[in-house]
Formats: structure tokens, C-alpha cells, sequence
């Protein structure tokens, strides 16, 4: 396709299978946003024992 792009041939069908792409490059890239924002940032060991040995977050 990008090929075709290239080489000037903008069709009506080249398009809307570009449009279609782009569509859903934008869903995958929100959908990338999300998983980042669910994943935690601070792995679970640092969680789980701060200095003193206690259980808790670590300053």
C-alpha cells in the first residue's frame, strides 16, 4: 500500500483502506494508554518491605 502511495496511485479504495488504518492505529494507541495507566508503576517488592523491614511503601 505504501508502495502504491508512493508511487502516486491514490485510488478510492487505497483511501479508505488508509483511513481504516489510521482508525485503527488510533484505537491500538489509546488502548496502549490505558494498559500503561493500569499497570502500576513500582514493582511489588518495593511495596511489600520499606527499610525498617515492615510492610508498606518506601520513602
Amino acid at each position: 500500500m505504501l508502495n502504491a502511495i508512493q508511487a502516486g496511485i491514490l485510488t478510492s479504495s487505497t483511501k479508505e483502506r488508509l483511513e481504516a488504518l489510521e482508525e485503527q492505529r488510533k484505537e491500538l494507541q489509546a488502548r496502549i494508554a490505558e494498559e500503561r495507566l493500569a499497570k502500576p508503576k513500582v514493582k511489588e517488592e518495593f511495596v511489600r518491605f520499606n527499610r525498617k523491614g515492615k510492610f508498606g511503601i518506601l520513602f
